[in-house]
């Protein structure tokens, strides 16, 4: 008996609780950021110009990008070379039209070849999934920044997995296409932060 009216006195608070664990449910799936396509269209354009803007910036200091190509940068420089969320490579253009590549920041991808020689900037699919590639040349140094958008790996385990780059939580109902496949499905385009495709 004891249990029941324990039970009886503290219903109150079991359909609160069913309340409130009913209301989170609606809120997360309806009104939060990430199930709305202008907010996860917002979160990759903030997440591409901030690195677009970090990739010029780190090129454009000419002392920094001294220091890179001779290989002359502190323990804690390199760890925040190394830690950025897009990749460096810079390539030295050789007397004999050859691009040699002298310096990298990660052990995951390399540049396709018409990086090099084509425009300056662009998106693609690569080997391992979607980026936005970027190009700055410097006299004889030709720097290329790929900032992944989403994986795309062959295989998915617990370690490789399909997700955004910069928010794994939108993985499960968006995706992105390199060319608009399906006219009639919603879709934004988003642009760098000079206004390019």
């Amino acid at each position: 008996m004891p249990l029941f009216k324990n039970l009886y006195k503290n219903i109150n608070l079991l359909v609160i609780a069913f309340w409130l664990i009913t209301i989170s449910f609606i809120f997360e799936n309806y009104w939060s950021s990430d199930s709305s396509l202008k907010a996860v269209h917002k979160k990759i354009s903030n997440y591409l110009h901030e690195q677009e803007s970090d990739f010029n910036q780190l090129i454009n200091d000419s002392i920094g990008l001294k220091n890179i190509i001779d290989n002359k940068n502190s323990t804690k420089e390199v760890i925040n070379l190394a830690e950025k969320r897009y990749f460096i490579f810079l390539y030295h253009s050789g007397n004999d039209s050859s691009e040699n590549l002298i310096y990298w920041n990660n052990q995951k991808i390399l540049p396709a070849q018409f990086m090099l020689y084509g425009g300056e900037k662009g998106f693609c699919k690569l080997n391992n999934g979607y980026y936005v590639w970027l190009k700055i040349e410097k006299k004889e140094i030709k720097a290329i920044a790929l900032i992944p958008i989403q994986w795309n790996y062959y295989i998915e385990n617990e370690y490789l997995k399909n997700d955004f780059a910069f928010d794994q939580t939108i993985s499960n109902r968006y995706g992105v296409e390199d060319s608009i496949k399906h006219q009639n499905l919603p879709h934004l385009t988003v642009l760098s932060v000079d206004g390019f495709k």
